[in-house]
């Protein structure tokens, strides 16, 4: 199966998940977000891209 981006497999589990960089905070740390538990990388994918999708700026809390 090839590679997709963001898409990933647990060698424990065997579950797949995604990883959603969302960019950086105000002190410079990364903020990402992990989606966990699909049972196919394809679902894991349309997870991701459904996040990615309706994510906003808003969406992270600024101090």
């Amino acid at each position: 199966m090839p590679k997709i981006s963001n898409v990933y497999q647990d060698k424990k589990s065997g579950k797949w998940y995604f990883v959603a960089n969302l960019g950086y905070d105000e002190k410079g740390n990364r903020i990402r977000h992990w989606g966990r538990g699909y049972n196919s990388q394809r679902e894991a994918k349309r997870a991701y891209d459904d996040y990615m999708n309706d994510f906003s700026d808003t969406a992270i809390k600024k101090k």
